[in-house]
């Protein structure tokens, strides 16, 4: 029926945006990586703003079965 295709666009939309900032977030991820490599060789902390959203992005993820 016309109402459950555009259900299911939405939902393949919804399903899209989600896949989209996950990838998104595992960049951030991988492109803050290097402080930590510095904290293990210099003992210099990363930025607590870097830490957070580190946190934050790790528990998003998490939070859809990734």
């Amino acid at each position: 029926s016309p109402k459950g295709l555009k259900e299911q666009f939405e939902n393949d939309d919804i399903l899209q945006q989600i896949a989209d900032k996950i990838s998104t977030l595992k960049e951030y991820l991988l492109s803050t990586d290097w402080y930590y490599a510095r904290k293990a060789e210099t003992g210099e902390e990363a930025p607590a703003d870097v830490v957070a959203k580190r946190i934050e992005a790790r528990e998003f993820i998490r939070s859809q079965g990734v």
